[in-house]
């Protein structure tokens, strides 16, 4: 079954997150040369370059075949930094499991890790549900000043202060306690790919 342009887009967005492995001096030519792929096209490159796999980005990251900036974790899921933020401290939870459904145990986990980014002191944290390529995860967004817009690429350097930030024992400062209100998840119908 070919590849449908919403799936086309989602691969190249995974592509272009891992350009940063490339050398700087080819990053744009190659960026450039997956944007302009077709969906017959990516798919095609994606078999003479054997990038298909039967893992998604998110079981590769779990397995550590992707190098991820990890803020919390626990039995059942693991809270990154995003590598392409929207905002700063903008986090993926994914459950360590490729399922596509979200369970309680991760909706728990997420209020914990929404918790751990008030240290950041954002206005609010949103919280959401995805599914990339049938692995169901959550995002949460901090929010500022003003709505997030695009996304950047963030440094290593700025992951890794934003990572070490996160991590420290407890501050004991109001930005600690958003309310349960700010933080709730919204109960989304699924998406279909």
């Amino acid at each position: 079954m070919p590849l449908t342009q919403e799936q086309s887009n989602q691969i190249k967005n995974q592509l272009l997150e891992n350009l940063q492995f490339f050398p700087e001096n080819q990053q744009e030519l190659i960026k450039q040369k997956i944007l302009s792929l077709s969906p017959n096209e990516l798919e095609q490159f994606l078999k003479e370059n054997k990038l298909v796999k039967q893992e998604c980005i998110f079981c590769s990251i779990l397995k550590g075949e992707i190098p991820s900036y990890k803020i919390n974790e626990d039995e059942n899921n693991i809270a990154i930094l995003e590598i392409n933020p929207l905002s700063r401290g903008h986090t993926l939870i994914i459950p360590k499991k490729h399922i596509n459904k979200i369970p309680d145990s991760t909706r728990d986990f997420t209020q914990k890790v929404a918790r751990q980014l008030a240290k950041l002191k954002p206005k609010q944290i949103r919280l959401k549900q995805n599914n990339i390529l049938g692995h169901q995860i959550m995002e949460a967004l901090p929010v500022y000043d003003e709505e997030p817009k695009e996304r950047k690429k963030a440094s290593a350097t700025e992951l890794k202060k934003i990572q070490k930030e996160l991590i420290q024992k407890k501050s004991r400062g109001k930005a600690a306690s958003l309310s349960k209100k700010e933080i709730k998840i919204p109960t989304l119908p699924e998406r279909i790919p």
